[in-house]
């Protein structure tokens, strides 16, 4: 039997009284040797409430020995439960499961776990989804990946929507889209009512404008996906951003498209603002044109929201300016309460495109990697903070590493510090994808240090791909490659998992 068969086995049959509830978890482990959470003498499981730290407000725990049953019996009833499990006193492997809940009558509860050795990047063997260049994964409300958009290897657009759900550790297709090149997708609204909008790109068949689509995930099959219209085409546009937004009005929330370029001619710097209505979106959606737009009209930018209060600003950083072609240091801000653009924002220290952009917990952005106006690999990492409005410089990327077509995902973090996450990619425009891992970890009071994690590659080399932190704390990986690969998920230990 193989070890992750004896681990399965270790679940065995569970007792239960009719009095309490018993917690037997799944436990998933990745096929992979690298990661294989293998050997360990003992596991410790701890139950604690979702947000809470599990080593100061523990709700039960137990250690269990080989061959053990891996149960823990009268526990309390709670909505929104988690598991941790670590192997030896050092935590040499981890695992968590999502929020769950445990209510009276339960009997015995089973979530899934996915357990690894630290700081690993595994395999999960049978989940592989389509092969898809580009696209977006986006953590849904409930803690799945949602994957959308891209490509197939022969440029063909991909227009299945699927979700891979740690919670039962499968990949199901949810829908299927409008073929589209080069679209973006964003969420919409908070919670249960959370919805998915795939907004721009252009149309193949080169024929009528395509319309913004919003997905439903949760819904029954038949009211999944509804359609905006587009008759005009405005935001049928390559290199366009989609950034999700807070409410805009008490029952509207929305998301903000900005940039890219048009395939005919037209104004180049207009803004749109696409709103929902978490009630009924097949009736109370709407595109709105801003009359106030970019100063720079550009594409290859981001766009990132400032905070997640009502009418939290958007920064508009670098990209390509589409009157020359010229990469741009120029960011601007856009305000949702007033539908309004600060003009000329502060500036980039070091112009780039192609770059990507994550918002760390203290509010600030962190500003990774892309091309300069002569095609060479930004190395510098710039931070934009709000206490002084400005990009500081603090620190780089080792020579040859990839800085275009990666991923940057905030792995968890706490008030005072952060880890960032960087995935594949390409070390050269035009260049041979990557399978290289690296960390930028930092203080939020002081500058940032690059870490490669070069003994922790992906299986497979990857650029325009996807990655996603999901609610059990793990990163899922998929996509950028010519062939179905299976998704990959990085385990980044204990630190700050609640």
């Amino acid at each position: 039997m193989t070890r992750a068969g004896v681990l399965a086995a270790a679940l065995g049959a569970v007792a239960c009284s009719t009095n309490s509830v018993t917690i037997a978890p799944i436990i998933d482990v990745p096929s992979n040797a690298a990661a294989s959470p293998f050997p360990f003498t003992q596991l410790t499981m701890v139950v604690a409430h979702s947000g809470s730290d599990p080593a100061v407000s523990p709700l039960a725990q137990a250690t269990f020995t080989t061959g053990s049953t891996i149960e823990l019996g009268g526990v309390a009833f709670a909505d929104d439960m988690v598991i941790h499990l670590s192997a030896g006193t050092n935590e040499s492997a981890y695992g968590r499961t999502c929020p769950f809940s445990v209510s009276a009558g339960d009997g015995v509860v089973r979530p899934h776990l996915y357990f690894a050795h630290n700081g690993s990047m595994g395999a999960l063997a049978g989940i592989a989804p389509l092969v898809r260049i580009g696209g977006d994964a986006l953590t849904y409300h409930d803690g799945a990946a949602v994957l959308i958009g891209g490509a197939d290897s022969n440029g063909t657009p991909v227009q299945d929507v699927e979700k891979y759900d740690p919670t039962i550790n499968a990949l199901s297709q949810v829908q299927q889209l409008q073929p589209r090149i080069g679209g973006v997708a964003a969420l919409s609204g908070f919670g249960e009512t959370t919805q998915v909008i795939e907004l721009g790109g252009t149309n193949p068949a080169g024929t009528d404008p395509l319309t913004v689509e919003i997905l439903d995930v949760d819904a029954a099959p038949a009211q999944r996906l509804h359609h905006l219209d587009d008759p005009l085409g405005d935001l049928s546009r390559a290199g366009v951003t989609a950034t999700q937004l807070a409410a805009i009005q008490a029952s509207d929330v929305g998301v903000v498209a900005i940039g890219g370029a048009k395939t005919a001619t037209g104004d180049q710097t207009d803004v749109f603002v696409v709103t929902t209505s978490a009630s009924n979106a097949s009736t109370n959606g709407s595109i709105g044109s801003l009359a106030s737009g970019l100063t720079v009209a550009r594409t290859a930018h981001t766009a990132t929201r400032l905070a997640d209060e009502p009418e939290s600003p958007v920064l508009v950083v670098g990209g390509r300016a589409l009157a020359d072609g010229a990469v741009t240091n120029r960011t601007e801000i856009f305000f949702p309460g007033s539908s309004a653009f600060v003009k000329d924002g502060p500036f980039l220290t070091h112009a780039r495109a192609q770059h990507q952009a994550v918002r760390l917990p203290d509010n600030s952005v962190l500003i990774i990697g892309g091309v300069d106006d002569s095609g060479l690999l930004v190395p510098e990492i710039e931070r934009y903070t709000v206490f002084d409005g400005f990009f500081h410089d603090v620190g780089m990327l080792p020579a040859g590493w990839a800085a275009v077509d990666f991923t940057a995902t905030l792995l968890p973090s706490t008030a005072s510090s952060a880890q960032v996450l960087i995935t594949g990619g390409r070390a050269a425009i035009g260049g041979a994808p990557t399978s290289r891992v690296g960390k930028i970890g930092f203080s939020l009071a002081a500058s940032a240090t690059f870490s490669p994690q070069d003994d922790t590659p992906l299986a497979t080399p990857r650029a325009n791909h996807q990655a996603t932190l999901m609610c059990n704390g793990m990163v899922m990986i998929s996509g950028g490659t010519s062939d179905s690969q299976p998704i990959e998920i990085y385990d980044p230990g204990s630190a700050n998992q609640r």
